[in-house]
C-alpha cells in the first residue's frame, strides 16, 4: 500500500459520510506504518526529527517543529529533564509530559565503568 492509496481511501470514506467534504490533503513525507490483524487494519505515518544538543537557538527550532501539522496529529518529544530551556516552547504549544524518566540516587553497583563524568548506571532488583 502506498501513501496515495491511503489518502484516496480515507477521502472516499469521509466523502461517504459527508459528500461536501473536500479530498484529504497530501500526506507529509514520512514512513508509512501499517498493521493487519484479521479483518482489522490500521495505517499511520511516522516522522523522526533529531535535534543535536549543541544546536544554536534550540528553543526556536523546537517551537517551529511544534507548530507543524494540526491538532489532529500527535507527537512524542524526548527532552532531558534538566534541559529546562526546551520546556517553555513545548508548554506554549500545548505539550504536556506523559512519561518521566529520572535518576534515583542511592547505593547501587555500577553496571559498567566508563571514563565519562556521568554517574554510573545502576541495576535495581527486588
Amino acid at each position: 500500500m502506498d501513501l496515495d492509496e491511503v489518502r484516496a481511501a480515507h477521502s472516499a470514506r469521509l466523502r461517504a459520510l459527508d459528500p461536501l467534504l473536500p479530498d484529504a490533503p497530501p500526506l507529509p513525507d514520512g514512513t508509512l506504518l501499517s498493521a493487519d490483524l484479521g479483518a482489522t487494519r490500521a495505517v499511520g505515518m511516522a516522522t523522526i526529527d533529531r535535534l543535536p544538543a549543541d544546536t544554536p537557538e534550540a528553543e526556536a527550532v523546537l517551537a517551529d517543529q511544534a507548530t507543524r501539522g494540526d491538532w489532529e496529529h500527535s507527537a512524542t518529544v524526548t527532552v532531558p529533564s534538566r534541559d529546562t530551556l526546551l520546556v517553555e516552547p513545548l508548554v506554549q504549544h500545548g505539550f504536556t509530559p506523559s512519561v518521566a524518566t529520572a535518576v534515583r540516587s542511592g547505593r547501587c553497583a555500577p553496571t559498567r565503568t566508563t571514563s565519562s563524568p556521568r554517574r554510573p548506571a545502576c541495576t535495581w532488583s527486588r
